[in-house]
């Protein structure tokens, strides 16, 4: 009888010496197994391997004493702790290093960093932005230290981003923008990518809320108040494209596979076209939305369009592209109960497409899940909208884009 590679126990090894090593020997005894499963012939059991891994972290976290381990890995030793669901004591441990911080304002800044990233592993969401957002107002409060605070904001606006916490990016963003007249054009060059998200998410707020001229105008400004970063221009370039598709035709929607149906023409018709994923969880509170939409204007007037790329994989096992196919229709047909057209791509780790054809996401600069498409009766493309916010305003802005569309206006 062979041995399937899921029902192998973790190998016995020698523990790492630092809490950041427990958790980077997990991680890389996880790609390991995920590697060795996908080359044989048995199915890859991703929540298997992800529990071992974990139980190898827990093990490893064992021989730390928080009480005499160095103070400078308290953070890491909670972050760990985070991670393998010791939460209690993660908190504790953590709250202790806040209560006793270094004299010096930039040992001080970097341990309260450090904290801030241990706060992130709380799987309580609600907690873990409430805890970060606390400690970076602290980070902000000490004098320099430009790039502590730089990194603590950017860490937040990414986090926000992911969750779709408008509010707390928001923060985040203002938090950034003001530093940037304060920053050396070396600071702007060391932390180009952070001040450059910054300006790409007010961007992408402004965007949201149908203002996409306004958005353009930002990423248009952004390099005259960068000297540091004589390359912001050609990093803001792809954000400017995508918005000023608006107003323009829309590109064709091309599949390998369809799902129910194929696409109608982008004309005729409005096409609320969607980018989403099985595995994107801030993409499932856009299907009510979606849902109540396509029913309250019918199919003749407005027709959903789902667009999306395959993996190889479908949660955690490896597919062909037709099991793949299959198990993405049981996903959004029955799971769900959608009806309307879906389009799937294979992609370029797998069979690439046909010569000549452009994958959709690159064809409307797809940069996160779910980007939202409206297009006009002409087929124009007329507003974008990303993530999707638990407070409605990406279902509001949807929409008063569709109702503007089909009175042959435009939402800009």
């Amino acid at each position: 009888m062979t041995t399937s590679v899921m029902a192998q126990q973790p190998s016995p090894q020698t523990p790492p010496q630092t809490p950041i090593g427990c958790l980077t020997s997990a991680q890389q005894y996880e790609r390991q197994q995920m590697r060795a499963a996908r080359a044989s012939s048995a199915p890859a059991n991703a929540r298997n391997i992800h529990a071992q891994a974990l139980a190898l972290a827990s093990k490893c976290a064992a021989q730390f004493d928080p009480a005499t381990i160095n103070p400078e890995e308290r953070p890491a030793l909670g972050f760990l702790y985070l991670s393998i669901g010791k939460t209690p004591a993660a908190m504790e441990l953590l709250q202790r290093v806040e209560r006793e911080l270094p004299a010096n304002d930039s040992a001080r800044a970097t341990t309260l960093l450090r904290v801030m990233q241990a706060y992130g592993a709380n799987p309580d969401g609600v907690a873990a932005i409430a805890d970060c957002e606390r400690v970076a107002a602290r980070i902000d409060t000490i004098p320099g230290t430009h790039a502590q605070k730089l990194a603590a904001r950017g860490a937040l606006i990414g986090w926000a981003n992911n969750a779709d916490l408008d509010d707390v990016a928001r923060r985040g963003v203002a938090a950034v923008l003001a530093l940037v007249p304060k920053l050396t054009p070396d600071e702007q060059r060391e932390n180009a990518s952070i001040v450059l998200d910054a300006y790409s998410t007010r961007a992408v707020h402004y965007a949201n809320a149908l203002h996409a001229d306004s958005a353009i105008a930002i990423l248009r400004a952004a390099p005259a108040a960068l000297p540091g970063i004589p390359d912001a221009a050609a990093k803001l370039a792809r954000e400017i494209t995508r918005y000023e598709m608006i107003g323009h035709p829309a590109p064709p929607i091309r599949a390998d596979y369809w799902v129910n149906r194929q696409a109608l023409p982008l004309k005729n018709s409005a096409t609320i076209l969607v980018f989403t994923a099985n595995w994107c969880h801030s993409c499932i509170p856009s299907y009510p939305a979606l849902t109540s939409i396509a029913k309250l204007y019918g199919a003749n007037d407005v027709q959903l369009i789902f667009s999306i790329d395959l993996d190889g994989q479908f949660r955690g096992v490896s597919m062909t592209p037709a099991q793949e196919v299959e198990a993405n229709r049981k996903y959004y047909t029955v799971e769900h109960g959608f009806t309307n057209a879906i389009a799937l791509q294979r992609n370029t780790s797998g069979d690439m497409p046909p010569p000549g054809a452009k994958a959709n996401a690159s064809a409307y600069v797809v940069s996160y899940l779910p980007q939202v498409v409206v297009i006009d009766r002409q087929g124009i493309v007329r507003a974008f909208l990303q993530g999707w916010d638990a407070t409605g305003n990406r279902e509001r802005s949807l929409r008063l884009a569709v109702q503007h569309v089909l009175r042959g206006g435009s939402p800009r």
